[in-house]
Protein backbone atom coordinates (compact mmCIF):
# COMPACT_ATOMS: atom_id res chain seq x y z
CA UNK A 1 0.00 0.00 0.00
CA UNK A 2 1.17 3.41 -1.08
CA UNK A 3 1.95 5.47 2.56
CA UNK A 4 2.78 9.09 1.09
CA UNK A 5 4.89 11.53 1.97
CA UNK A 6 7.77 8.43 2.71
CA UNK A 7 5.95 7.42 5.79
CA UNK A 8 7.01 3.83 4.94
CA UNK A 9 10.41 4.82 6.08
CA UNK A 10 9.06 7.07 9.27
CA UNK A 11 6.45 4.90 10.73
CA UNK A 12 5.45 1.44 11.42
CA UNK A 13 2.16 0.04 12.63
CA UNK A 14 1.97 -1.71 16.02
CA UNK A 15 -0.95 -4.43 16.15
CA UNK A 16 -0.45 -4.66 19.70
CA UNK A 17 -1.61 -1.04 20.52
CA UNK A 18 -3.50 -0.35 17.68
CA UNK A 19 -0.86 2.66 16.54
CA UNK A 20 1.83 4.48 14.06
CA UNK A 21 5.17 4.78 15.71
CA UNK A 22 8.15 6.25 14.52
CA UNK A 23 11.00 4.14 13.81
CA UNK A 24 13.24 6.79 15.39
CA UNK A 25 11.20 7.27 18.41
CA UNK A 26 12.29 7.06 21.79
CA UNK A 27 10.05 4.76 23.83
CA UNK A 28 6.70 3.61 22.45
CA UNK A 29 5.19 7.39 21.53
CA UNK A 30 2.68 7.29 19.32
CA UNK A 31 2.05 9.63 16.53
CA UNK A 32 -0.21 11.97 16.30
CA UNK A 33 -3.38 10.67 14.67
CA UNK A 34 -4.14 14.08 12.87
CA UNK A 35 -1.33 13.55 10.74
CA UNK A 36 -2.49 12.77 7.52
CA UNK A 37 0.74 10.72 5.61
CA UNK A 38 -0.48 11.40 2.12
CA UNK A 39 -0.47 14.94 2.27
CA UNK A 40 1.92 15.30 5.19
CA UNK A 41 -0.51 17.98 7.17
CA UNK A 42 -1.89 18.08 10.41
CA UNK A 43 -6.03 18.06 10.39
CA UNK A 44 -8.32 19.58 12.43
CA UNK A 45 -9.73 16.24 13.19
CA UNK A 46 -8.23 12.36 13.36
CA UNK A 47 -7.18 10.58 10.61
CA UNK A 48 -8.49 7.09 9.46
CA UNK A 49 -6.36 4.47 9.65
CA UNK A 50 -6.78 2.30 6.80
CA UNK A 51 -5.41 -1.08 5.32
CA UNK A 52 -4.40 -4.50 6.75
CA UNK A 53 -1.71 -6.33 7.74
CA UNK A 54 -1.56 -8.16 4.20
CA UNK A 55 -1.16 -4.75 2.15
CA UNK A 56 -0.03 -2.59 5.25
CA UNK A 57 -1.75 0.25 7.10
CA UNK A 58 -1.96 3.74 6.67
CA UNK A 59 -3.49 7.04 7.84
CA UNK A 60 -5.28 9.08 5.47
CA UNK A 61 -7.65 12.27 6.18
CA UNK A 62 -11.29 12.47 4.15
CA UNK A 63 -9.86 14.83 1.62
CA UNK A 64 -6.70 12.45 0.34
CA UNK A 65 -9.02 9.48 1.05
CA UNK A 66 -11.61 11.29 -1.38
CA UNK A 67 -8.68 12.02 -3.96
CA UNK A 68 -6.46 8.83 -4.23
CA UNK A 69 -9.60 6.56 -3.66
CA UNK A 70 -8.92 5.59 -0.82
CA UNK A 71 -11.53 4.41 1.87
Amino acid sequence: MHMGIGAANKYYYCSGCKKFHGFDSEGHGSVNRKLCFYCGKIQKQKTKIIGNDQTGRSQICPECSNKYGLY
